[in-house]
């Protein structure tokens, strides 16, 4: 009586540890789990930003390229318009010389 009694106390106890032990090994995978779906959310977060950001960026060069290429234009512009001016002014003078050097 007394020896199947404490057999089966000592099993149940057995038990008692192995449930224990797999319902921390459960818990802490759970934790691990949980920890890992947080990592994985920050880094969508992260990544979402980040492509937020180079479409931005692009964006901004696109303007930037063309806000350049406007100012260049300008400058080649004013720059053919005083080329042409010194042009005529050159060719008035050569006129002015032609008369006097006719008298």
């Amino acid at each position: 009586g007394k020896y199947k009694v404490d057999l089966e106390n000592q099993l149940e106890q057995e038990q008692e540890q192995i449930v224990n032990k797999l319902q921390k090994k459960a818990d802490k995978y759970l934790e691990e789990k949980l920890q890992l779906v947080k990592e994985k959310t920050e880094l969508r977060d992260k990544v979402g930003d980040l492509q937020q950001h180079v479409a931005k960026l692009s964006s901004d060069k696109v303007i930037l390229e063309n806000q350049l290429e406007q100012e260049e234009e300008s400058i080649v512009n004013k720059l053919q318009r005083q080329l042409e001016e010194v042009i005529h002014q050159n060719k008035v003078l050569e006129r002015k010389v032609g008369q006097l050097g006719g008298r």
